[in-house]
């Protein structure tokens, strides 16, 4: 078949590969993320979830929450949230599977969870006690603090997990 072709049909061809080629490359280059947009867009995606969650924590330390007669209903509200918000951060921050922990779970389970996530573990059972307690005694005082020891834990872990710190420190040395 070659040996039946003419010089223009075999530069058309060479045309049309060195194209096809080239379009190619454009393609893989422009498709894919380099690593300073990746790290740009994970920054924005995590610091949209941790302002949702800080939200939730805003809540549960006003001090006009902490009198509030519907506060039962309140908490289960803000625990549902916490829910969701907590399996979103899975996406953000997924378990280390390096070990055999939780070789049986499903596949976002495995592992050792990690330590912002752990934060959202927590406030998840102190919400699920203190519904509990307000169901069974709905007179009951319940003290805040500890969701603000929490909201602080949470923030200095999204701060060492995003490298927030070491973003600013460049930023402040450009400016100056």
């Amino acid at each position: 078949m070659i040996a039946n072709m003419d010089a223009s049909d075999f530069v058309g061809i060479l045309v049309s590969l060195a194209a096809l080629t080239l379009g190619i490359v454009n393609f893989m280059r422009t498709s894919r993320i380099s690593d300073r947009q990746f790290v740009v867009q994970f920054t924005q995606d995590s610091q949209k979830w941790a302002s949702s969650v800080l939200e939730c924590f805003t809540d549960l330390i006003d001090p006009s929450f902490s009198h509030s007669p519907d506060r039962k209903e309140k908490i289960s509200k803000i625990c549902a949230r916490v829910s969701v918000l907590w399996d979103e951060g899975r996406l953000l921050f997924p378990n280390d599977v390096s070990t055999n922990w939780g070789a049986s779970k499903e596949s976002a389970y495995r592992g050792i969870r990690h330590s912002v996530l752990d934060v959202m573990h927590d406030l998840h059972n102190k919400l699920v006690k203190e519904y509990q307690m307000l169901r069974d005694n709905p007179g009951a005082h319940v003290d805040s603090t500890p969701y603000a020891d929490l909201k602080r834990r949470f923030v200095s872990e999204v701060l060492d997990s995003t490298g927030v710190r070491s973003r600013y420190d460049l930023v402040r040395k450009r400016l100056i």
